[in-house]
């Protein structure tokens, strides 16, 4: 996951390079609906060595993906398939200083003794 993106990154075995990889949002919540019941959020084809990265907008109305779980399925001529259950974000790799502009702001803190001094 970036600042601006979420994905899913993994391998099929070498057979399944002309399947469809498809990307389930499932959001946060422990009661949301099964990822049958719901549309993929993307799709890809894994590349001829099996990887496949399947990039979403990390943001959707407002909403941050980075705490919704997925689902990465797999669909060929027998059907569809989990390639695991539920995942949530593991891996962040974003500058995030770049996104929260500003300088930095020196908070005043009291001391033990009651008294203000600049944090």
């Amino acid at each position: 996951m970036t600042a601006d993106q979420v994905a899913a990154d993994g391998m099929v075995a070498a057979g399944d390079t002309d399947a469809t990889i498809e990307l389930y949002e499932l959001g946060a919540e422990t009661t949301t609906a099964p990822w049958t019941d719901r549309t993929p959020i993307v799709t890809g084809r894994p590349a001829t060595d099996g990887a496949f990265r399947l990039p979403a907008p990390r943001f959707i109305d407002g909403r941050d993906r980075l705490y919704s779980s997925y689902v990465v399925a797999i669909r060929d001529d027998g059907g569809v398939r989990p390639l695991g259950g539920p995942h949530f974000a593991d891996a962040l790799t974003a500058s995030w200083g770049a996104h929260f502009p500003g300088r930095r702001r020196r908070l005043p803190v009291m001391s033990a003794d009651g008294k203000s001094e600049d944090g």
